[in-house]
C-alpha cells in the first residue's frame, strides 16, 4: 500500500497561502507531527486553522519523541499505515 497526497512541512507553522492551497485540494487531512511539545502545539494550532476553513482533521499519534521518519525506520511502513 502506498501513501498518496503527502505534504511535508519544514518547521511547525503553515502559511495562509499553504492553507488556501490545502483548502482547495482536500476536505479531510491527517496530521502527523513529532510527538513532542512543539509537535503537539503545532498540531493543535494547525488543526484550528484548518477547521476554520471547513477541513476535517485527525491527528496521528506516534510514540513519545518519534517523528514520522524515525517511526517508520524503527517500526516499519506497515505499522505506520495501520495507525492511519
Amino acid at each position: 500500500k502506498k501513501i498518496h497526497n503527502v505534504v511535508a512541512v519544514l518547521g511547525t507553522n503553515i502559511s495562509n497561502k499553504q492553507l488556501h492551497i490545502l483548502s482547495n485540494t482536500a476536505k479531510k487531512i491527517k496530521l502527523c507531527y513529532d510527538n513532542d511539545l512543539a509537535g503537539n502545539i503545532a498540531s493543535t494550532k494547525i488543526h484550528n486553522k484548518l477547521t476554520t476553513r471547513f477541513i476535517r482533521t485527525k491527528a496521528l499519534n506516534l510514540p513519545k519523541n518519534y517523528d514520522p521518519d524515525n517511526f517508520i525506520r524503527v517500526y516499519g511502513k506497515h505499522n505506520f499505515l495501520s495507525r492511519l
